[in-house]
């Protein structure tokens, strides 16, 4: 789902609101894909609903890492995390 969505691009996976909107403009600019999600489950990539995470596994995923964010490389590993929205 969101590898279609993202077109192999880099993301940035967060809880959403996590990111001002001038830090979320400057990405998209560098064709940073954001994908953020939120305690109902919902997937937002690039500002478009892409769907429901039922389960809530990449809210869980980010929290038991303790981190407001991660950068995904597009080959899907993780190229490093932001423990507060300030990082």
């Amino acid at each position: 789902m969101l590898d279609d969505a993202t077109e192999g691009r880099f993301r940035l996976v967060s809880a959403m609101s996590q990111l001002g909107p001038e830090i979320a403009s400057a990405l998209r600019e560098f064709g940073v894909a954001l994908v953020e999600t939120d305690a109902t489950g919902q997937v937002r990539a690039d500002n478009v609903v892409q769907g429901i995470d039922s389960e809530r596994q990449l809210l869980a995923w980010l929290e038991k890492q303790e981190c407001a964010a991660a950068v995904v490389r597009p080959d899907g590993y993780v190229f490093g995390v932001a423990r507060t929205s300030q990082d």
